[in-house]
């Protein structure tokens, strides 16, 4: 799986493989945090300035940061991410 959520819960799939900045230039963001997800073989790149810039919440994204964790936190994920294969950058 390969695809970008926006804030808005639109999902777009991911043909191919994107770089780092592709990355960057999709969820407009310069530096890059990252979660991975419970199957152990995706991980969710987000703006690590997001909440800084006060973008909005991306809610299945937060949702997928809450099955992380175990349940839901005081922390939510903010703005347009992307998951790829953690392999990508391997």
């Amino acid at each position: 799986m390969r695809k970008l959520i926006r804030t808005d819960g639109t999902e777009v799939d991911l043909p191919n493989k994107v770089n780092m900045k592709e990355i960057h230039k999709m969820i407009g963001a310069d530096t890059l945090d990252t979660f991975t997800l419970t199957d152990r073989v995706h991980v969710v790149l987000v703006d690590d300035l997001g909440h800084q810039k006060r973008l909005s919440v991306n809610q299945k994204a937060t949702e997928l940061y809450w099955k992380r964790t175990g349940g839901p936190v005081d922390h939510r994920i903010v703005g347009d991410v992307v998951i790829v294969p953690d392999e990508d950058f391997a």
